[in-house]
């Protein structure tokens, strides 16, 4: 049996090391991990389906941009989706991912400042919010269908707590569109951002899975330290998903618990 690594050309720029070896051994192993999923795109699932997935991109868009830079693979994979997706569809086919696209396009904007790139996609990302508005309502911002609020698989299949999570990701979606809309001077589109985040409220959730509760920590809809008492600093790394680990892990830090949420690394990824 032969195996034959194949690796996209890109040179590491960024590096960690501590006196904790585990914890340079997790990071080593991350980064191994998302440049084998640096292919002809941003592919997710290396051993698996090979496809550019736009919620999965966004958490490893924070590995490869202080990691490797300003890959091209970002772009690329952000231009293949927008190539085969109308902006009156849904990226991958639910509404949520097509609110990680916006949130990949307002990363690689924040950390290169590519204005020009940004104005590639100035009138996709016009058409594609108006998209996003039409699923705004009384209660907040809803997807469609089975897969209309999907967050990850932990909290799939339960509605309340997929509901409350995506109100938190459509609230830092509308943040984020705002910001380079007004870099792009789309005075309208601002607007429109601005009162979509204005709109968003979340009521009491009684159960609340830990990924919603990074969602709802990071966006401003709760208080991060309630959210770690409730549910983030429950029951050790019980909970922790792959997806949404580094929103957990931000989640709890923003708590003031950054022991907790090395601990978090040591125990799940370690």
């Amino acid at each position: 049996v032969r195996v034959l690594p194949v690796l996209r050309d890109m040179s590491q720029i960024g590096s960690f090391r501590c006196s904790d070896e585990r914890l340079n051994q997790v990071f080593d192993t991350a980064v191994r991990t998302v440049h084998l999923c640096c292919q002809d795109y941003l592919w997710d699932g290396i051993k698996r389906d090979r496809l550019v997935w736009m919620g999965d991109t966004h958490p490893e868009t924070l590995v490869i941009l202080p990691v490797f830079g300003a890959a091209s693979v970002l772009p690329a994979s952000l231009d293949y989706m927008a190539a085969t997706t109308s902006p009156s569809e849904w990226m991958n086919g639910m509404p949520t991912y097509t609110l990680w696209w916006i949130r990949n396009l307002a990363e690689w904007y924040r950390y290169t400042g590519d204005l020009n790139y940004l104005q590639k996609h100035a009138a996709y990302l016009e058409k594609t919010f108006d998209h996003v508005l039409t699923r705004m309502g009384p209660d907040g911002w809803q997807g469609e269908g089975a897969m209309g609020s999907f967050l990850d698989w932990p909290t799939h299949g339960n509605p309340e707590a997929e509901r409350a999570g995506t109100q938190g990701l459509a609230l830092l979606t509308a943040r984020e569109t705002e910001m380079m809309a007004k870099a792009l001077g789309l005075e309208a589109l601002a607007k429109k951002a601005r009162e979509m985040a204005e709109s968003i409220t979340v009521g009491k959730v009684k159960s609340l899975p830990k990924s919603a509760a990074a969602m709802l920590a990071l966006s401003g809809l709760a208080e991060p330290k309630e959210m770690f008492e409730k549910s983030l600093g429950r029951e050790g790394h019980a909970g922790v998903s792959t997806f949404y680990g580094y929103y957990m892990i931000e989640a709890i830090s923003a708590a003031g618990e950054q022991q907790r949420a090395l601990d978090t690394v040591r125990d799940y990824w370690g």
